[in-house]
């Protein structure tokens, strides 16, 4: 079931905007990026599909349009219009009749400010549900829903989305691989399918003592459509080896949680790992309570000849396998990748492991991201990083890796030679971002391959000599274990700008200059201790 981290100052605080500082909606990313606006569940007349929208600073009682029209309803969920989801909230809504075929964005308001749009086409396909009290001899509708997620996925056509509604759970093998095997179905770009939770619904795919969860079959025997241009999304996901693996591209997986406890020692996989496969969507998902299955084990694997990575807002942590995201296939290129706005904390090797990306074949970017308590060993077995970020090449690329405005805590404490907050071997661009070292952990591993500016060193020493306009002064965090920034913060608008960049980590609007690290200092920071200002501290401009 769903677990919230334990570090709730870092992950709520983003709820509790003050008046002080009125922020405008920001909306993230949904769950579902097209579906149909009748032939589902009819409430009030609205009888469409039903999307989560999620984000930041919704107020409690937001509107949502699409394309300009106000055609739909925000969905109550638990009695309230907004919840809470990692550090962020979400919101659902459901399309009614007058929301028009075609492309548009919704917009949410909280009353005072509009927010940012997100592009969702509204388009045919068909809507179905799945209930513990349902039958599979039924037709799939809301009023005679089916009783197995098996029935539901395998009865897809091109544009489908099913429905889970709550308490229905799939722990047993599905068509001899996984508790649910994806791949029946040939869904298409312009009409993606479509696995999602009933709003406010709980529902299990795997269990403890199987060894996939979720999968994808492309390739394998009775499956070969594969499972391109699905969607997954709102589901607790668990697996002895794998609680996901995706074997196929053009793969969305959503505001899900996956867990891997029982893992066997030696075990060679991720708690999601994806395999030959690119263009993978990643968001919004909480991958923890990872195994100790060794030094090839890790909590998200991204292997095998992918690229085009889109990983965002997720949060992995309490991971005893090795590390937390990997990216490795030797000889084999891994590019086009953001990775961004992720929380990543108790991590026992690597926290980010970038080992064979080249940027030479298209951009490789680390930006927003908090990462802290990582690389703290012991020792899995043969293990040569332990850091916050990890950064090595196939061959000898010339183009940078990207890695900017993200806030480093604490990584590296195992010790030795390849310890470090940021080990790069490939060239790497550092701008913007905050190492924070605890007992003298180091900076980099030596002579780094690095460039960069504007960036904050604190707890070793000033930054090296190789980047330009150092800071060496205490950043003053909330706490130790809350990374926003107090308003005496040394890095609130001490960064350079860098066009890509417009949200900080909660989704507030950067200014220019933007600040140091993850975040901007606004709502969202408020403590409960007074600032503090620094004492004892230098500062040196290199």
């Amino acid at each position: 079931m769903r677990k919230l981290a334990p570090v709730t100052g870092l992950f709520l605080v983003a709820l509790c905007a003050s008046s002080a500082f009125a922020q405008a909606p920001r909306l993230f990313f949904s769950d579902l990026t097209r579906g149909p606006s009748s032939g589902g569940e009819n409430v009030s007349g609205f009888s469409g599909a039903y999307v989560t929208l999620y984000g930041n600073f919704f107020g409690t009682s937001p509107t949502v349009t699409w394309n300009g029209q106000s055609c739909l309803r925000v969905v109550p969920v638990n009695g309230k219009s907004v919840n809470s989801w990692l550090w962020y909230q979400k919101l659902v809504v459901q399309l009614g009749p007058t929301c028009a075929a075609g492309t548009g964005n919704f917009v949410a308001s909280n009353g005072t400010s509009d927010s940012n749009g997100i592009s969702f086409t509204v388009g045919s396909g068909t809507l179905t549900f799945v209930s513990s009290s349902g039958s599979d001899s039924g037709s799939g509708t809301f009023a005679s829903p089916w009783k197995t997620i098996t029935k539901c996925k395998n009865s897809a056509s091109p544009g489908s989305i099913c429905y889970v509604e709550n308490g229905v759970n799939q722990t047993s093998v599905d068509d001899g691989y996984g508790a649910v095997t994806l791949g029946k179905v040939a869904c298409t770009a312009s009409a993606p399918c479509a696995l999602v939770t009933y709003p406010g619904a709980t529902s299990v795919i795997g269990s403890n003592s199987l060894g996939t969860g979720l999968r994808t079959c492309d390739g394998l025997s009775g499956c070969p459509a594969g499972a391109p241009y699905w969607t997954v999304a709102g589901f607790s996901i668990f697996g002895t080896v794998e609680a996901v693996d995706i074997q196929t591209s053009n793969f969305r997986l959503v505001g899900s949680t996956l867990q891997c406890p029982n893992v066997a020692n030696g075990t060679a996989e991720g708690c999601l790992q994806t395999e030959s496969s690119s263009n993978q969507t990643i968001l919004g998902t909480e991958t923890y309570n990872v195994g100790a299955g060794g030094k090839l084990y890790h909590a998200q694997y991204y292997g095998a000849d992918g690229h085009d990575f889109e990983i965002g807002w997720n949060s992995v942590h309490d991971v005893q396998g090795c590390r937390g995201m990997q990216w490795f296939n030797s000889g084999v290129d891994s590019y086009n990748i953001n990775l961004h706005d992720n929380v990543l904390y108790n991590v026992r090797c690597d926290a980010i492991n970038l080992v064979t990306v080249n940027a030479d074949q298209g951009f490789v970017r680390v930006f927003n991201n908090v990462v802290y308590h990582s690389g703290t060993g012991p020792d899995p077995g043969d293990v040569s990083n332990y850091a916050c970020v990890n950064i090595g090449a196939n061959g000898n690329p010339t183009t940078a890796v990207e890695v900017y405005n993200n806030t480093f805590y604490d990584c590296g404490s195992r010790g030795g030679s390849t310890a470090a907050l940021v080990s790069p071997s490939a060239p790497t661009n550092l701008r913007n971002n905050i190492f924070y070292s605890i007992s003298n952990e180091p900076y980099f591993e030596s002579n780094p391959d690095i460039t960069g500016s504007n960036n904050l060193f604190f707890g070793n020493g000033s930054g090296p000599s190789k980047l330009t306009n150092n800071l060496n002064l205490n950043p003053s965090f909330v706490s130790s274990s809350n990374f926003h920034l107090q308003s005496t913060s040394p890095a609130i608008g001490a960064g350079i700008a860098i066009s890509t960049l417009v949200y900080d980590h909660d989704g507030l609007i950067r200014p220019g200059p933007p600040s140091i690290g993850a975040y901007e200092f606004g709502a969202g920071t408020i403590s409960s201790q007074p600032p503090v200002a620094p004492t004892g501290l230098t500062a040196s401009v290199q």
